[in-house]
C-alpha cells in the first residue's frame, strides 16, 4: 500500500508517502478510510493523526506483537457530525 498525506504545517509542498506491505496496517487504513469517507462523504481536507501502534497478532497460532498503522480523527466525534452534517 501507498499512501499520500499533506501535512499543511510544513513549508513547501508538505506531502509525504508512507509505503508498508503490511496486510494489517493495509487492512487497518483501508477501513478508516472507508469509514471516514462515509461519514464525510471524503477524505482529503479532514484532520487525521497517522501513528504506528502496537497490535497483537497470532498468525501461526503463536502470539506475537507488530506494529501497524491507524487513522484517526483530529477531533471530537461531536465535531465531525457538525462538519458531515454541513452547514447549518
Amino acid at each position: 500500500m501507498m499512501l499520500q498525506v499533506l501535512i499543511p504545517s510544513v513549508e513547501g509542498f508538505g506531502v509525504y508517502q508512507v509505503d508498508t506491505s503490511s496486510f494489517n496496517s493495509i487492512i487497518q487504513v483501508h477501513s478508516q478510510v472507508a469509514l471516514i469517507r462515509q461519514m464525510f462523504g471524503r477524505v482529503s481536507g479532514i484532520p487525521l493523526v497517522l501513528s504506528l501502534e502496537p497490535r497483537e497478532v497470532s498468525p501461526d497460532g503463536k502470539k506475537k506483537t507488530v506494529h501497524t498503522l491507524h487513522l484517526r480523527l483530529k477531533m471530537s466525534l461531536q465535531e465531525a457530525y457538525r462538519i458531515a452534517s454541513g452547514p447549518a
